[in-house]
């Protein structure tokens, strides 16, 4: 991959995103680190840590349950530092057995290492999200 590290995370956590919205779960894999971790805050459905490429396996098919149709649309994506990317996103779905249609603004973050995304969090707002990328670098 050519470019400066940053434009290649950009790229990789664009990628993953179509990849996913696509249905493409073998390419979304293939962007992970075999030992990436997955955030979700309590107050998501799909809330907890999950481990390694079958943990984000876990983690989408709890969130995949819950709609008959859903879609993530990419309204952003921002480069923060050498490690981390900020992308921004409203997500359309439509409730399984209800119908109901819902929309959410959210931000993932992406922390992108040399075998690939070794940590993956959404967040309500930009705010959470800076935060976590702050406590990464803390650590």
């Amino acid at each position: 991959m050519e470019g400066s590290r940053q434009e290649q995370n950009v790229e990789l956590a664009r990628r993953g995103m179509e990849a996913y919205n696509r249905g493409e779960i073998e390419t979304v894999l293939e962007l992970f680190s075999p030992e990436v971790q997955i955030y979700a805050p309590p107050d998501f459905i799909n809330a907890g840590v999950f481990h390694g490429r079958e943990g984000w396996l876990r983690w989408t098919a709890h969130w995949n349950e819950a709609w008959e149709s859903f879609d993530i649309r990419v309204d952003g994506v921002e480069p923060i530092g050498e490690r981390f990317v900020v992308l921004d996103a409203h997500q359309v779905g439509r409730g399984r057995g209800s119908g109901v249609s819902v929309e959410q603004d959210v931000v993932f973050v992406y922390e992108i290492g040399d075998e690939g995304c070794v940590y993956l969090a959404i967040h309500p707002d930009r705010d959470h999200a800076l935060g976590d990328i702050g406590r990464r670098e803390a650590n």
